[in-house]
């Protein structure tokens, strides 16, 4: 077996059917990949719901994305281990642009990418543009101090777990700490982004809603500073990729005016969540814990 897609949920009812149908209708061989969903202690119908489709159903009841993803990976009968959310959407070649990606790089680690729900405000579009165009630039400049992933969308060989042992645990954010983990052990690790593999997260489909997840991301930002070699991007790095989005997607006059004021608002809602969770002494220890088992691993 090649892949095993292992997906965590809690609370889903709403958008887990979509996120199983689309993956049941891969254009891919159905020998070559398995379906893990893992109930994190959902109160509604979403295990109900998993139940009548041909998957494995696992549970875990610490309510915590990464540690029931910790029981998907034990599960994982496949040489890579894919990653996505119940509320995210696969497109139906996402399995065949990991597979070609694979053959082509045998990366240890490939991310593809996140898109929004159709009609997309443009603001909303605007940032994908410019997260593609920020993944493009971090890979290709190795500057591996800036790597990091989003586990809505993450392919892992299974030895890299071997190798790394598995998630922490919130509030590190496992999907960037994986990689740091790697690279901790091997310098020469091969991690690649593959655009072409594409989910839609259904979630979001308000710019008042990626502001909130910027904030969440500025906090998990800072406390895995605090825990590895990982560095957030500082705010000149931000503008060069800006600039260069406009430039590589030809943005007109209106889009850049839009592009930009959303970047500062996404700006600004990040570094408020930084500069939350550097009040939080409880994170603050959880990340130093988890900086203290990696120096004695």
């Amino acid at each position: 077996m090649f892949f095993s897609i292992v997906v965590p949920f809690l609370n889903e009812e709403k958008r887990i059917e979509k996120c199983l149908q689309a993956l049941l209708n891969q254009e891919f061989a159905k020998n070559d990949f398995e379906l893990i969903f893992i109930d994190n202690g959902s109160e509604d119908r979403s295990a109900e719901i998993v139940r009548q489709y041909p998957v494995t159903l696992l549970n875990e009841i610490r309510k915590d994305p990464y540690i029931a993803r910790n029981r998907g990976i034990e599960a994982a009968k496949g040489e890579y281990i894919i990653f996505t959310d119940a509320d995210c959407i696969a497109a139906a070649d996402w399995l065949s642009c990991y597979y070609e990606n694979i053959q082509n790089t045998r990366a240890d680690i490939v991310i593809g990418s996140l898109l929004y729900p159709s009609p997309t405000p443009l603001a909303l579009k605007c940032h994908e543009e410019y997260y593609h165009t920020k993944m493009l630039s971090i890979l290709e400049s190795r500057r591996s101090e800036y790597y990091y992933g989003h586990a809505g969308n993450m392919a892992v060989h299974s030895r890299v777990f071997a190798e790394t042992g598995l998630f922490s645990g919130m509030p590190i954010v496992g999907d960037t700490e994986v990689i740091h983990n790697l690279l901790a052990v091997r310098a020469d690790a091969g991690i690649v982004y593959a655009p072409e593999a594409k989910v839609i997260h259904d979630e979001v489909t308000r710019f008042g809603h990626h502001l909130y997840k910027l904030y969440e991301c500025g906090q998990y930002s800072e406390t895995y500073k605090n825990a590895s070699a990982y560095r957030p991007l500082q705010l000149p790095d931000n503008i060069q990729l800006a600039l260069r989005c406009i430039r590589d997607h030809r943005f007109g006059l209106w889009k850049t005016a839009v592009f930009g004021s959303s970047l500062v608002s996404g700006y600004l809602f990040y570094m408020a969540g930084r500069i939350t969770r550097r009040f939080r002494k409880p994170e603050q220890s959880a990340a130093k814990k988890v900086l203290r088992s990696q120096q004695q691993g």
